[in-house]
């Protein structure tokens, strides 16, 4: 992916996560990222980016499946990074740090219907992210034996 795509991903899981973007820097800061060792994917993570990309939907989907079932793909470390990103940044750091209820209630309401919505997008990714796991799984194997 050229820089101009990697801006608009940094952009787009900057959104997902409730901030409005990063500013040019932190953009700069995750394209120099995708040099690194730790921005390469293997086979299975090719499904989870490519369900990624289709939207906020897609990513939802991608991300609920990863978070219980490959917690250090590469979709994850790219959340962290701009996670990170959005934490020494104006003024994505005061999405990240901002309180999102007031009070008991709304804390355990929020976090009530925070775990439904996790448990609803983990099951609808099983079926299309499980059978390309599996199938990724099997064709690395295929390939490290003699």
């Amino acid at each position: 992916m050229n820089a101009d795509g990697l801006r608009r991903e940094g952009t787009r899981l900057a959104c997902y996560l409730g901030a409005k973007g990063l500013d040019d820097g932190a953009l700069e800061h995750y394209v120099r990222w995708h040099g690194s060792d730790a921005a390469r994917g293997d086979a299975v993570d090719r499904p989870l980016m490519i369900l990624a990309a289709w939207g906020a939907p897609g990513l939802a989907l991608a991300d609920a499946y990863a978070a219980r079932f490959r917690r250090g793909s590469l979709l994850r470390r790219k959340l962290v990074l701009v996670l990170a990103l959005m934490e020494t940044t104006a003024p994505a750091f005061e999405t990240v740090d901002r309180p999102l209820s007031r009070g008991p209630v709304g804390f355990w309401v929020r976090m009530t219907g925070r775990s439904v919505l996790a448990g609803v997008l983990t099951l609808a990714a099983l079926p299309l992210l499980g059978p390309a796991h599996l199938v990724a799984l099997l064709l690395e194997r295929g390939r490290s034996s003699p």
